[in-house]
């Protein structure tokens, strides 16, 4: 196994692997290998090998990412869900006494691309989208934006107003997920305004304060948006490094994602 890596708290670490990389057959037969009964049982329940091939990508990214900065071998990793699904590390049942006791993750896929977030100490929250989705996502809008973003979309040129759709959305998941609270959290009840630095704005009913949080995105292949969301309270803002990693495989160098100015940059 690899040497542990650091996880301060001023950091957030986001692992992306393009699971249409990964073929190699006996790759593949390691990553199932990684999984647990029940999520060989889940794997079989997708009718689409594309879709089982990503679950599995998915499972051997968590479980790999988390063996980074824990001395747990990655099939060793047991996972329980809240009442609203969120997954989080069940050191009980693994028999594990934590290194990181405040160890948190958080996942997104779609097609092309598997992300995984993980943080030290703040909730965190992470979506991925293709940046080709906009027209989906401007169709369905008004089901799922806040009432200031659906005044400021049509005032925006074409190619604003559809960039602008992918952010909205993939800032929104990236924020229910970290509530963990999923879709139980009404979409109209929280607002963004895009800039540097993006902010959130909220209802009264949703009892939250916009200082308590932090946000963030990057690009990492031309192709996909990757929305972030940290509570990191009143401390300090937090630096994200981003990572293209294939599990069991090979990696590239970090990236780091400075919060101010929102720039991807090598860390040297």
């Amino acid at each position: 196994m690899a040497a542990t890596i650091p996880l301060p708290e001023s950091e957030i670490h986001i692992w992306m692997v393009a699971q249409d990389a990964i073929a190699d057959a006996a790759v593949l037969e390691r990553y199932d290998f990684l999984m647990t009964l029940d999520e060989r049982e889940i794997q079989r329940r997708f009718l689409r090998a594309r879709d089982r091939h990503e679950y599995l990508v998915t499972r051997a990214l968590v479980r790999t990412v988390l063996s980074r900065y824990v001395d747990v071998p990655p099939e060793t990793w047991r996972f329980y869900r809240n009442e609203f699904g969120r997954p989080y590390v069940d050191w009980k049942t693994m028999g594990v006494t934590p290194s990181l006791p405040g160890l948190l993750f958080n996942l997104s896929n779609t097609a092309g691309l598997v992300v995984c977030g993980v943080s030290s100490k703040h909730e965190l929250g992470v979506d991925v989208e293709p940046l080709a989705r906009h027209d989906q996502i401007l169709g369905i809008a008004n089901t799922v934006f806040a009432g200031p973003e659906l005044e400021i979309l049509p005032r925006l040129p074409t190619a604003e107003r559809r960039r602008a759709a992918v952010d909205f959305w993939t800032l929104k998941e990236a924020y229910i997920k970290a509530r963990g609270m999923g879709l139980s959290i009404p979409l109209e009840q929280f607002w963004y305004t895009l800039g540097d630095p993006i902010r959130i704005a909220f209802d009264v009913r949703l009892g939250d304060d916009p200082a308590n949080w932090q946000f963030g995105q990057v690009e990492p292949n031309g192709e996909h948006l990757i929305s972030w969301a940290v509570c990191r309270g009143r401390a300090p803002n937090v630096t994200v490094l981003a990572k293209a990693f294939a599990p069991l495989m090979t990696e590239s160098d970090w990236l780091c994602l400075y919060v101010q100015p929102h720039h991807l940059i090598r860390d040297n």
